[in-house]
């Protein structure tokens, strides 16, 4: 049994059902359950291909992602003829690390991309300490800290300053986001490192955010983040495109000379946009932690200076995208 999901949108729908074409003319049967199901078929966007990863937990089912971004391995154009491959056994399943936060007693849910702790209210800062398995690292005072997978690497943990991390490297990355000290750099650990996030203190309560999406607000001074023991698989089609050669498609010349002028978060923005590439207004305020009306506004601002371009979505041409 084969499981085909879609975003809401219209234009994710329609590929759903050219996917459950494709498994028909093979007479295959397709359902939308998780359970009993040998592969999902997943089309949308990179937030909703997440979204997928945390609903389904610890079961270890692989997944194809269909919506044209990273975590794509084909888009509404070529959609048919990737099933097709897939169907055929010409595949292969890719394992990609997961985080999980403890604390107090409680547990995250898994995080593909990246698990960060901010306050609760934005523009506040808050005070940790570092503290990588046994060892006290340092103590910093900052907006927040990010730690992230390879996967997420190039997304948020990077427009905060984070290294890429590309190929089979074993680590995670830890990145504090608009450290007040200058000198505490992104680092580098084991995935297989205990980090842990201590002290914590900020006026309002603080935050731990999975993925950019789920928020969970927490009544402690100390978080704990590890690799989690069920990793997502990811469907790898034959001749799928690396991982590299989806970066690079990401890479622009950023034009800081245009933006120096204008406020923090056009800044912020554009910033954002340059890393993840394409993305909806809905996707910048989840990944900028902005809100919605600080993101149009900044929006209007790059799209006055020339320095973003808009066009419809081709997943549903009632949204509008936005890249550098």
């Amino acid at each position: 049994m084969y499981c085909v999901v879609a975003a809401k949108d219209k234009g994710s729908s329609e590929v759903a059902e050219r996917v459950r074409a494709v498994l028909g003319e093979f007479g295959l049967e397709s359902g939308s359950r998780y359970d009993g199901s040998s592969m999902i078929f997943a089309c949308g966007d990179d937030a909703f291909i997440l979204s997928v990863f945390r609903e389904l937990g610890s079961r270890q089912v692989p997944v194809l992602g269909i919506g044209g971004g990273v975590l794509s391995e084909a888009n509404g154009g070529n959609c048919e003829e990737v099933v097709k491959t897939v169907v055929r056994g010409e595949f292969t399943v890719d394992e990609r690390a997961r985080l999980v936060a403890s604390f107090d007693g409680h547990v995250s849910p898994f995080a593909l991309n990246e698990i960060g702790i901010f306050p609760r209210r934005s523009a506040e800062l808050m005070r940790y300490a570092l503290g990588i398995d046994d060892e006290y690292f340092f103590r910093d005072t900052a907006d927040g800290v990010i730690v992230s997978t390879p996967t997420g690497s190039t997304g948020y943990a990077m427009s905060a300053g984070g290294p890429m991390v590309i190929g089979d490297a074993d680590v995670f990355t830890v990145t504090p986001v608009s450290s007040m000290r200058r000198s505490y750099a992104p680092i580098v650990v084991s995935s297989g490192a205990r980090i842990r996030i201590s002290g914590l203190e900020a006026k309002s309560s603080v935050c731990v955010v999975v993925d950019g999406v789920e928020r969970i607000a927490i009544d402690c001074d100390c978080v704990e983040i590890v690799r989690s023991s069920y990793p997502a698989l990811f469907v790898k089609p034959k001749n799928s495109q690396s991982i590299v050669e989806r970066l690079r498609k990401r890479s622009v010349e950023v034009n800081h000379v245009k933006v120096r002028s204008l406020s923090p978060s056009a800044k912020l923005v554009y910033k954002v946009l340059s890393f993840e590439g394409e993305m909806t207004q809905k996707e910048i305020v989840a990944r900028s932690y902005l809100p919605q009306r600080t993101v149009r506004y900044a929006l209007e601002v790059l799209s006055r200076k020339g320095v973003i371009r808009r066009r419809a979505s081709l997943l549903d041409v009632r949204q509008t995208v936005y890249s550098v």
